[in-house]
């Protein structure tokens, strides 16, 4: 049973998440990075893992492009969300995650986890850094990166993967 892990990150923190996370689910598993790579086949996977990053409380265009022109055929698949994000409440309650997935795919997801944030300040724009001074009150890199949330999706595709669940 393969597994497809779709994402777009701007400086980096998404793509080390969804290695992590290919890592730990193991077997037939394609990263696919929406932004640089050719779009998936759909038909191939059985898993199809979406991420993106969150930024002034949005997640990256082409991830929510993608998720809406691509509905009707991630529907019958299994399904996980996740998103890089300082915010690391229930995720399946926050704004952010409602308006990052259309709700047919939130309410099928078998797994939706927030992966926390990892900032490497010289790889930040002007503005960024501007933005994370102003609002988060940070002005060098630090990881927040929650690994526990990446072992329970990678646990629940795993179970699904073997058929228990």
């Amino acid at each position: 049973m393969s597994t497809i892990i779709i994402y777009a990150t701007k400086y980096g923190s998404v793509e080390k998440c969804a290695k992590m996370l290919a890592e730990k689910i193991g077997g037939d598993v394609r990263l696919v990075n929406i932004e640089k790579d050719d779009a998936p086949c759909l038909e191939c996977a059985e898993n199809v893992i979406i991420g993106g990053s969150i930024y002034a409380g949005s997640i990256q265009k082409s991830i929510r492009n993608f998720s809406a022109e691509n509905l009707k055929a991630l529907l019958p698949k299994r399904i996980g969300l996740f998103v890089c994000a300082a915010e690391r409440e229930d995720p399946r309650k926050t704004e952010q995650i409602d308006r990052a997935f259309p709700s047919r795919l939130r309410e099928k997801a078998v797994s939706i986890e927030c992966f926390g944030d990892e900032i490497t300040w010289e790889k930040l724009s002007g503005f960024h850094k501007l933005m994370m001074k102003i609002i988060a009150k940070k002005s060098e890199s630090y990881s927040n990166i929650d690994e526990s949330a990446i072992d329970r999706m990678a646990e629940k595709i795993s179970l699904i993967k073997k058929g228990t669940t």
